[in-house]
């Protein structure tokens, strides 16, 4: 047999979309190779970006992207100290220094290695499924060796795999050094609507539900008309829209940074895009972006005009019930709903995954913070149910794929 070869590129663009699809296929949007090769545009200024390759005799088998970055990201999401091993209630874990975690303790993170999709909070490992079991804890073993060899060639102090799935997660952590823990990280919301019309969504719902789903689509129906188009079609009329929305929940938003994502999108995705617009007097006042790619609706982001709402339940109406009916109508199989705003989406009949954070720490850490981090890891998913006391199920490839 002839050995597994491994190699690295520096753009997508080198490996090309028919060899990444034959490798990614049924892991999802977040993993394609247009979304990837439009975050590889988003991140080529934040970070240093390279591609595993592990190929036998010139046939790709499995890749791994990998993201350098000097100093934390800026989507705070993705900066493994300050959102997960330091979030708010584990916060004197860090010593006094200036705002933000500027002190001594938090730089000695960085510069942090992470693998896999950096957006989105989906992350999978990319292995070919039709490969044998043996092949395929081959293709990880070179994967992750070479996602350790980047770590210590490059200099960085720490590194993760963040929003890994749990078949991920057992693929992996027995690989990395025994300092490494696991935190959990929250839960991602996906529907399976039955087939055979809206209705038969609606009668699956617990009984409370079924009244409110109905009352909240009358009264949307009744107050403003539901458009279907593709990006490139509005997308100079979103950016304001969403920022709106990321300014009511405290988030910083940049109508040009807005515009600049969409641009991208539109040029690497337009064709799986499907926008829902809520309009009124022909002006567009609501609006949800979702991608149709391998028999899912991934619904990705909303945005309103929220002086010039009636009050119709916009927000689940563009969210939740425009993809399931879009779902049901092209005979797909689920709507991802991403994670946040999860009560609303449990009572709308969606199923939660639980998705996790691999971290090697520096080795500079002191046994004292190393055992404080090691506890707020193993508490992290009860301390969460408290909060959010809903049931955990396996991730979609659970149980499909070799340990």
């Amino acid at each position: 047999m002839t050995r597994l070869q491994v190699s690295v590129a520096t753009t997508l663009d080198s490996v090309g979309p028919e060899r990444w699809r034959q490798v990614a296929a049924g892991l999802g949007l977040y993993l394609s190779y247009p979304w990837l090769r439009m975050i590889e545009d988003v991140q080529r200024e934040q970070a240093d970006i390279r591609y595993v390759l592990v190929s036998r005799d010139d046939e790709l088998l499995g890749a791994l992207p990998t993201y350098l970055y000097a100093k934390p990201p800026a989507d705070s999401f993705y900066d493994p100290v300050r959102q997960f091993l330091f979030p708010p209630e584990a916060s004197f874990l860090l010593p006094p220094g200036n705002a933000g975690g500027e002190s001594e303790r938090y730089a000695e993170w960085y510069p942090v290695l992470l693998g896999g999709s950096v957006s989105a909070f989906a992350n999978h490992l990319v292995v070919r499924r039709s490969l044998s079991a043996e092949l395929q804890r081959g293709v990880v073993e070179c994967l992750v060796s070479a996602f350790l060899d980047r770590m210590r060639q490059s200099g960085a102090r720490s590194a993760a795999f963040m929003y890994l799935f749990d078949s991920s997660v057992g693929r992996v952590r027995h690989l990395l050094p025994a300092a490494s823990f696991v935190t959990f990280l929250g839960a991602r919301a996906r529907i399976h609507p039955p087939a055979g019309g809206f209705d038969r969504y609606i009668q699956a719902l617990p009984g409370s539900y079924r009244h409110v789903v109905r009352k909240e689509v009358r009264r949307f129906s009744r107050s403003l008309k539901l458009h279907r188009y593709r990006l490139g079609q509005v997308r100079d009329e979103l950016p304001a829209l969403l920022a709106a929305l990321q300014r009511k929940y405290g988030h910083a938003a940049d109508e040009r940074e807005v515009d600049r994502s969409l641009s991208l999108q539109a040029q690497h995705l337009d064709r799986h895009s499907v926008v829902l617009c809520a309009e009124a007097d022909g002006r567009i006042v609501g609006t949800s972006l979702s991608y149709d790619w391998e028999g899912v609706v991934f619904v990705r982001t909303a945005g309103f005009d929220y002086p010039a709402l009636p009050g119709a339940y916009e927000y689940f109406n563009l969210v939740m019930y425009g993809p399931v009916h879009y779902a049901q109508e092209k005979g797909l199989q689920a709507v991802d709903l991403g994670v946040g705003a999860l009560p609303g989406k449990v009572s709308r009949g969606a199923r939660l995954t639980p998705v996790r954070c691999l971290v090697i720490p520096p080795r500079s850490l002191g046994d004292d913070l190393a055992y404080d981090l090691a506890v707020q890891a193993a508490t992290a998913q009860s301390r969460w149910q408290e909060d959010n006391p809903f049931s955990l199920g396996d991730d979609e490839l659970s149980g499909r794929i070799p340990l």
